[in-house]
């Protein structure tokens, strides 16, 4: 069944995805109304908080890249979708870390979602940069990841500037879990088949077990997410599961689909989370000081921000590299002009969502 979003104004195609959503698994209400009132802070958390309007969006105004290949791509791709973990050997590895809504797609919309947020970042003043500036530090660095076979950003020795962003003092264990304090309320307890599957990620010697219900993100608030604390030898550990369900641009086309969550992953350049998994439909894994993503408002005020866009773009290259043959041919036939229009178009009709999400 086509949805035919793009006939849709934006409060009734929110109204229709979150009715979906109350099919696929228990939504916490509390979580959703939380979600309504961080889309009113600012067109970032809107923009974060909305892919499923962003597809509609996109099938309607992006004729022009209607024809760019399709890829599995991660699909809600934005500026605060990087963060750091460990990997097997221990060390920080930087990336983007968020693949729930991973499905196959114009490969396009990644690259115009990423320039999209960080123009709608600069116009509420998180950066400071013009859009062709963004546009061709993004572009730079992805084409750069595709040409040369891409490679994985481990900050032990190389990327200073990133190893700098991921290890300040906002990510101070204290910090960390003075803000990762959990309320216990009665009603949002995990029900144990969750608490199974958490405890299942915990290394043996665990103690002092504590569950919680957890609200955070923004795409996936109302979601169910749990937490469990324990204590290993002196230290406090933390695991998450987050509940997945199909990806919002194959509901925006009345299709069904696979969590590609794994998959994505298993295919791209990368130096996996050993401790991330996927059961059924829950993605498990480790939180700590420098496991977790980065957020615009903890970026040092000294910043080369088009390093950062660089850096960007070529990661997300790496999430792509398995299609570079096909993406670079049609890289050719496009203009500079064809980005940044694309995201001003983009830019320009998630604020007039957000203006008319306000009233």
């Amino acid at each position: 069944m086509t949805l035919k979003l793009e006939e849709m104004n934006f409060k009734e195609t929110n109204q229709l995805y979150e009715s979906w959503l109350r099919k696929q698994f228990f939504v916490i209400e509390t979580d959703l109304s939380l979600k309504h009132e961080r889309m009113k802070e600012s067109p970032f958390p809107f923009l974060r908080a909305t892919f499923y309007r962003w597809c509609g969006l996109w099938q309607k105004n992006m004729a022009s890249f209607a024809k760019a290949p399709l890829i599995l791509g991660v699909g809600d791709l934005h500026i605060e979708n990087y963060g750091t973990w460990r990997d097997l050997e221990g060390r920080l590895i930087w990336g983007i870390n968020d693949f729930d809504e991973a499905c196959e797609m114009p490969y396009a919309i990644d690259l115009v979602r990423l320039g999209c947020s960080a123009q709608i970042a600069s116009s509420c003043d998180h950066l400071n940069l013009s859009l062709k500036k963004i546009m061709d530090a993004i572009l730079d660095g992805y084409v750069t990841c595709l040409k040369n076979g891409g490679r994985a950003f481990v900050l032990e020795e190389e990327h200073a500037f990133l190893r700098e962003i991921a290890t300040q003092s906002f990510r101070d264990p204290r910090h960390f879990f003075e803000k990762l304090n959990p309320r216990f309320p009665s009603l949002l307890k995990p029900s144990s088949e969750i608490k199974k599957i958490l405890v299942s990620h915990l290394p043996a010697g665990s103690v002092n077990l504590e569950f919680a219900h957890r609200s955070a993100g923004l795409g996936s608030l109302g979601r169910p997410r749990f937490i469990v604390l324990a204590e290993l030898n002196g230290g406090r550990i933390v695991r998450e599961t987050k509940g997945l369900c199909a990806p919002a641009f194959l509901w925006s086309s009345g299709r069904s689909g696979a969590v590609c969550y794994q998959k994505i992953i298993d295919q791209s350049v990368r130096m996996s989370d050993p401790v991330l998994r996927l059961e059924k439909k829950w993605v498990t894994r480790r939180l700590a000081p420098h496991c977790t993503k980065i957020e615009i408002a903890a970026l040092p005020r000294k910043l080369d921000e088009l390093k950062l866009m660089n850096a960007m773009g070529f990661e997300l290259g790496n999430i792509h590299m398995k299609y570079r043959r096909v993406i670079l041919a049609d890289l050719k036939k496009r203009r500079k002009s064809d980005w940044t229009d694309a995201v001003k178009l983009m830019s320009e009709l998630t604020m007039n969502d957000w203006h008319q999400w306000l009233k």
